[in-house]
């Protein structure tokens, strides 16, 4: 295979040299790994098209569909929620206005929506697929893996069109494009990625604007010109997605623009300042540091324990000890404090790194056992971390399989590939920072942004050559990224995002024509029941509606249009978020009606008293005990025994 200028030269297993004698390549067979890869990838498949139909999101899901709906009716932004990331959705309108036109009262949207995500998802997917392929020396068991890794992740468990969704589907495209033609410098490179850029900086700002920086000042390194190629065409597409932008919204976009920018404030660093989330960001940088550290040159760097066997063995036992009794520890007390013993698993993960960044000795049979020890060592302990926080889905979750696969690649990297690797670790560190800082979510976010970079790492480990003539440890290199995708289905299936996990005993939800085709839960269908006595079919449609607290799912039962700056209402962001929304309750006219249930925030109290003394009438609901704290426990979030309907009397 000719070299490509700029590229660094290829392993063995990636050119097509003939080895020499006795050399061993990682060839593609249809071996137990590649088994087990096709089987991974297939049960993605299966649980992601599950996903368009089972399960539903009275929460935040609602809320992005909220968000949709106005987009779709008025062709404005901002008019039920503040949330910036909403700008996302200029790049599916054209969809979703055909759906609008097909389905006026909004039937099946849910489903329409989860289709066109499905259809993101498969269409990354096959870029990923056809981005390994492109860069030879990935085996076919390392590619079906990783792609099944690219299927099994949905942000927090939502499987709906969102800034989190559309951000790492955007993300991969471009990491996917970067990996496989940024050193090419094509001019048709820079304008992929330069779009990918741009769509992504108007539906993550902060994630966008971060890698691109990233991009530019990498590829900047090697050849200015293409840099200055790849920002030129970020620029020109990001103009053009903001004119589109305009164009929709009308002239007082900026002065709403402002606003949200300014509920975001409000939101910005609410969780990440707590001294846990800190700690445990700290970590996480430090241990990609390590990482990167150890891969750039071979080992970490010159300690005592770097002389002789003997001391290798002593420290990995040391290291699997103390992992050992810091996992068990916070076993214990995980219960009591929850996730604030995240950086105790952080602190194993250090000891792991650290295991098999020591340099094995001179003796080559001695260097093959204590490779074999060492990726042992790894490879248990990380599985051990693994099955501890299963405890916890969603992004605790993803960060435990971004820790893994570095563990696992912590052992040995082949020179070719060190540079690759680097810049995939560096770009994943950078985006799970970015995505921990700039949420209200915190560290729970941190893997949202890593696991983009994730399915790039997972190619890595399994190509991890063979720590002796023995092909058992490269098996279990090519198996580890199979098994961490089983895992994350089962994590997904364990712990659905505020919805029941035994999906066998999901019903279709009626009446409702937004909801059609989808199956939930009895609680929620439960709900659907005792909200429909309140708020019958057609007593209040067409109206302005404002509901005053975390249940924007009731906008849709009532099929009216949401008259708040915020239709999720963010109670639980703090008095700071709360007094905001005070100020701006009213800010597209006063409601019809008002619907309360839940408690509502002292700061709400005076403009609802001031619409309030205007004249209601009032309309109620008393919910059974049992089903209140069934569906507590579901959506997480406190619902009131009785619930509680404010209408405008008619002028008399």
């Amino acid at each position: 295979m000719a070299a490509v200028p700029g590229m660094p030269r290829l392993s063995p297993a990636m050119t097509d040299r003939v080895p020499a004698a006795g050399e061993t390549t990682l060839a593609p067979r249809f071996s137990v790994a590649a088994l087990a890869a096709t089987a991974a990838l297939l049960t993605a498949c299966l649980w992601i098209v599950s996903r368009v139909f089972l399960g539903l999101d009275f929460t935040d899901e609602m809320q992005y569909y909220a968000e949709i709906a106005a987009l779709t009716r008025t062709h404005r932004f901002f008019q039920v929620d503040l949330f910036i990331q909403q700008l996302g959705y200029v790049l599916l309108l054209p969809l979703f206005d055909a759906h609008a036109a097909l389905f006026p009262d909004q039937s099946y949207l849910i489903v329409f929506g989860r289709l066109v995500l499905l259809g993101g998802y498969i269409a990354v997917a096959l870029a990923f697929w056809r981005a390994t392929a492109q860069r030879a020396g990935f085996s076919l068991p390392a590619r079906l893996a990783a792609t099944a890794l690219v299927l099994a992740w949905i942000p927090f468990q939502i499987f709906s069109p969102s800034y989190n969704t559309l951000s790492y589907l955007l993300l991969i495209a471009a990491l996917a494009l970067w990996h496989r033609g940024h050193r090419a410098e094509s001019r048709r490179c820079a304008a992929g990625i330069g779009a990918l850029f741009a769509a992504l900086t108007v539906s993550y700002p902060t994630a966008g604007l971060g890698l691109w920086l990233l991009f530019t000042i990498d590829t900047a390194r090697r050849n200015r010109g293409h840099a200055v190629r790849l920002t030129g065409f970020t620029v020109g597409f990001g103009l053009l997605l903001g004119a589109v932008i305009l164009a929709l919204h009308g002239r007082d976009f900026i002065a709403d623009l402002r606003t949200a920018l300014q509920f975001s404030n409000a939101l910005a660093l609410r969780e990440i300042r707590e001294p846990d989330q800190l700690a445990s960001l700290f970590a996480l940088g430090f241990t990609s540091w390590l990482f990167i550290r150890r891969v750039s040159h071979g080992v970490a760097w010159r300690t005592p324990f770097s002389a002789g066997r003997p001391t290798h063995l002593v420290f990995i036992a040391l290291a699997g000890l103390a992992m050992t009794v810091v996992v068990l520890v916070w076993l214990a007390e995980q219960w009591l404090e929850g996730l604030r013993y995240f950086p105790a698993a952080v602190v194993a993960v250090f000891l792991m790194l650290l295991a098999g960044s020591i340099s094995p000795a001179a003796d080559p049979p001695a260097d093959a056992r204590l490779r074999s020890l060492q990726r042992g060592v790894l490879f248990g302990g990380c599985a051990v971390l693994l099955f501890t926080i299963l405890r916890w889905g969603t992004g605790y979750f993803a960060t435990a399989v971004w820790l893994t696969l570095l563990c696992a690649l912590a052992s040995e990297v082949k020179p070719a590939d060190r540079r690759a690797v680097v810049e995939i670790v560096f770009a994943g560190t950078v985006l799970g920072a970015t995505f921990a800082v700039t949420s209200g979510n915190g560290l729970h976010n941190f893997g949202v942004g890593a696991m983009a970079a994730a399915p790039f790492l997972a190619l890595y480990v399994g190509q991890l050559p063979p720590a002796s003539s023995s092909t058992r440890p490269s098996r279990i290199a090519a198996l580890t990224v199979s098994i961490l995708v089983l895992l994350q289905l089962v994590s997904g299936a364990w712990h659905p995002y505020r919805e029941e996990w035994r999906s066998w005993t999901f019903r279709p939800v009626t009446g409702v024509p937004a909801f059609r085709g989808i199956w939930t839960s009895p609680v929620k269908l439960e709900a659907v029941q005792w909200f429909r006595q309140l708020v019958p079919p057609g007593a209040i449609a067409g109206q302005r509606l404002l509901v005053t607290g975390p249940q924007p799912w009731l906008y849709f039962i009532a099929d009216t249009q949401p008259a708040t700056p915020m239709a999720y209402m963010h109670f639980s962001a703090g008095l700071r978020v709360d007094q905001f929304l005070a100020a701006n309750l009213f800010r597209h006219g006063e409601p019809d009606a008002i619907l309360v249930p839940n408690a509502v925030p002292l700061p709400l109290h005076a403009p609802l008293g001031q619409w309030m003394a205007k004249g209601f009438s009032i309309d109620k609901v008393a919910l059974p005990t049992a089903f209140a704290s069934d569906y507590q426990r579901m959506i997480r979030y406190d619902v009131a025994n009785e619930i509680v309907l404010l209408r405008r009397r008619p002028p008399r």
